[in-house]
């Protein structure tokens, strides 16, 4: 089965280093935030059928997602 990495913004760098030593494809994840304190997490490609690793970090201001 086909593997996708996403990485939040914050973690971009790393999610897109990730997929290259894999040889994977890489999904950014696009995080959209509302002035009434919700928010909308899209991925920028569809992972149907193919494993998905999303990679983030809980370092710097974890509630921050």
């Amino acid at each position: 089965m086909a593997l996708v990495i996403s990485a939040f913004p914050e973690t971009e760098s790393i999610g897109r280093e990730v997929a290259r030593k894999l040889k994977s494809e890489f999904s950014k994840i696009n995080v959209k935030n509302f002035p009434d304190g919700e928010f909308l997490v899209s991925l920028e490609k569809n992972p149907r059928n193919k494993t998905l690793v999303i990679i983030t970090s809980l370092a710097k201001e974890p509630n921050n997602r």
